[in-house]
């Protein structure tokens, strides 16, 4: 299983806040990896969109955003 697959696995069973974000954080070969997926909507256009941001080690590696 590569990392990706490892850490959105944790991220689907990672419990939502009260906004709806989800946040999951696991140790790979002495790396700390964390990933958080925000969601967001407007009341007036009817829009959602959704950003997962990856993490290694506190620094930003990866963004992915879907509308």
């Amino acid at each position: 299983m590569s990392i990706y697959e490892q850490l959105m696995a944790e991220l689907e069973k990672a419990e939502p806040n009260i906004l709806g974000n989800r946040f999951a954080r696991m140790q790979i070969d002495g790396n700390e990896y964390s990933v958080r997926c925000s969601s967001a909507s407007s009341r007036t256009s009817f829009s959602s969109w959704s950003r997962i941001d990856f993490k290694k080690d506190g620094k930003k590696i990866a963004k992915s955003e879907l509308i």
